[in-house]
């Protein structure tokens, strides 16, 4: 993943995420931006609630939990613009990530789900800087 011209190890991104007890899976992949080039994404599949420990069994991690942890554990600009959370039964073969016939993480699919999340919230595009950028936008 490269952002503003900075090179980011995936793994390092996904072993950052691995801290909260409740990740049971992470993939990270990258998406597209107008404004860095590319920006970190991950899809995280969570334990079960009756996995995790007492202090995190109450409710499941938010995408602003998680984006807290590996702010604790990675550079500024590694942390993850996007977090996608998935539960077992959301995750595409019910069974966590999609992977191939050996068991390995498939990234294409992967980085399909993180698109989709993107485009949605639509992240990633470049907007107005200003009132003046707003209304030359508007003509």
């Amino acid at each position: 993943i490269i952002r503003s011209g900075e090179n980011i190890s995936s793994v390092q991104v996904e072993n950052a995420l691995f801290a909260h007890d409740a990740v049971r899976e992470v993939a990270v992949v990258a998406v597209p931006c107008d404004v860095h080039g590319e920006q970190v994404a991950a899809v995280v599949v969570l334990h079960p609630p009756s996995h995790t420990s007492r202090r995190s069994a109450a409710a499941p991690p938010s995408e602003e939990v998680l984006r807290e942890v590996a702010r604790g554990l990675l550079p500024r600009h590694a942390v993850p613009a996007l977090v996608v959370c998935l539960s077992d039964d959301e995750a595409a073969s019910g069974d966590g990530l999609p992977k191939n016939a050996t068991g390995k993480v498939v990234k294409a699919e992967v980085k399909l789900l993180a698109l989709r999340e993107w485009e949605k919230r639509g992240l990633g595009k470049k907007g107005p800087r200003g009132q003046m950028e707003a209304v030359r936008a508007k003509l």
